[in-house]
């Protein structure tokens, strides 16, 4: 399964980092930051747009309860299925 989450409110990219490095921890589930696609540079917004993050089937549940703690400790979030 593939989700694609974006913080509410956004998150730093060094933050993002940390996010992506935490669940690269979780066997089998890989990362992908997504970059702003807005055409205007704004110093106050982030440089990344959100994460994408690929689970695999048959994630052991132990590990889809820390998936899941990890992505709410940095806050609110919007997601998409794909």
């Amino acid at each position: 399964m593939i989700r694609q989450i974006t913080y509410d409110p956004p998150l730093p990219l060094t933050m993002y980092r940390e996010l992506a490095a935490h669940l690269g921890q979780l066997e089998g589930v890989t990362t992908e930051l997504l970059p702003q696609t807005s055409d205007r540079f704004d110093y106050s917004a982030s440089q990344i747009m959100g994460i994408r993050v690929q689970v695999p089937q048959g994630l052991p549940p132990r590990a889809a309860e820390i998936l899941e703690q990890i992505l709410h400790y940095y806050g609110s979030f919007h997601q998409i299925t794909l």
